[in-house]
């Protein structure tokens, strides 16, 4: 017998306990998704609903989500979008980097996307340079 058909039947007993089984099936099954949407195009609506949907409860996953989002708009990908599909997006990143505490560098990241990736679609750069300088503006303009 294969050993990947008897695997459920000793899952837990190999990780510990059942509940420890299952946060690394969690912890692994968000790895493959975002390898898979990293390799192939896929809608970033549906990665901005992922990092919407995970902010709070995998902080992580959301981040990652919300940049792969980032970039499929920035490739062109996706079905009639719009301003707010992106503007969705941005925050949807954003509000995982502020969950994880690392807005700065996450700032810096999509600031490198900007630069290094050549968008077929400049208007959808630009909304996100625009997000960006607004959230400065507005971190700079708040008193210490």
């Amino acid at each position: 017998m294969p050993y990947i058909e008897i695997l459920g039947d000793y899952w837990g007993e190999l990780c510990a306990s059942k509940e420890e089984a299952s946060r690394w099936a969690d912890e692994l099954l968000d790895i493959t998704r975002l390898e898979l949407a990293e390799r192939s195009p896929c809608d970033p609506k549906t990665l901005t609903r992922a990092a919407r949907e995970y902010v709070q409860d995998r902080p992580v996953f959301a981040l990652e989500a919300g940049m792969l989002a980032l970039r499929w708009l920035l490739g062109g990908y996706g079905y009639e979008i719009r301003r707010l599909d992106v503007w969705d997006a941005y925050h949807a990143t954003m509000d995982a980097t502020a969950e994880l505490d690392a807005i700065e560098e996450n700032r810096a990241r999509i600031r490198r996307m900007l630069q290094t990736f050549e968008s077929p679609h400049p208007e959808i750069a630009h909304i996100i340079e625009t997000e960006l300088q607004t959230d400065e503006r507005d971190r700079d303009a708040k008193p210490e």
